[in-house]
């Protein structure tokens, strides 16, 4: 089991991947979370089933949730943006402010901090959208360099295994057809790590 151990985490440390055979499975639980302890990670964990789908793993669209909430952050950024400060919170409209937001020239939205201008922009598309993407675990593990295990592995459905197979490669992507166009390429950050099932 040491022998295990440490060769396994070397593969970690040189960021090559690894598989052990089922009859170590046993030993595979306690290994994980040694490995999770020692490089101090987060651990992305799926049980794969017969039924499990690629959007278990990856994400799908998702209903937006809480779309009052969306309206009312979009609504108290545009009041800080414009610059509102007698404004009460139930009396600027959504709609006025939206259309006196636009009317802005550029020299004028250029001052706007970068940061509200991207979250007003954003809450705006959420807010006439009907889906938004959802990651899925090994896509917010692949963001944040952070462990991922897909458990019994073998019990997952082919397709779903294929749509792995670039993420187990060297360069360690994958391209998020049914996101769309936007942000759909990504590359695994470094530490992440797709721990042997």
């Amino acid at each position: 089991m040491r022998r295990l151990y440490v060769l396994v985490a070397h593969a970690l440390r040189t960021m090559s991947q690894c598989c052990w055979l089922e009859r170590l499975a046993v030993a595979r639980p306690p290994f994980v979370r040694c490995w999770q302890m020692l490089f101090k990670k987060e651990l992305h964990i799926v049980n794969a089933h017969q039924n499990t789908e690629t959007g278990d793993l990856i994400g799908a669209q998702r209903p937006i949730r809480n779309r009052a909430a969306v309206l009312e952050q979009l609504r108290q950024d545009l009041v800080v943006a414009l610059s509102l400060p007698n404004s009460q919170p139930g009396q600027a409209d959504l709609d006025s402010l939206l259309e006196t937001y636009q009317s802005l020239t550029p020299q004028i939205l250029s001052q706007i901090a970068r940061k509200l201008r991207d979250r007003i922009e954003s809450n705006f598309g959420k807010s006439k959208a009907l889906f938004e993407w959802s990651d899925g675990s090994l896509i917010q593990a692949m963001k944040e360099g952070q462990f991922f295990l897909l458990d019994e592995i073998s019990l997952a459905d082919d397709s779903v295994l294929e749509r792995l197979n670039s993420v187990l490669e060297t360069q360690r992507t994958i391209l998020l057809a049914e996101k769309g166009v936007e942000n759909s390429f990504v590359q695994a950050s470094d530490g992440f790590q797709f721990l042997p099932p």
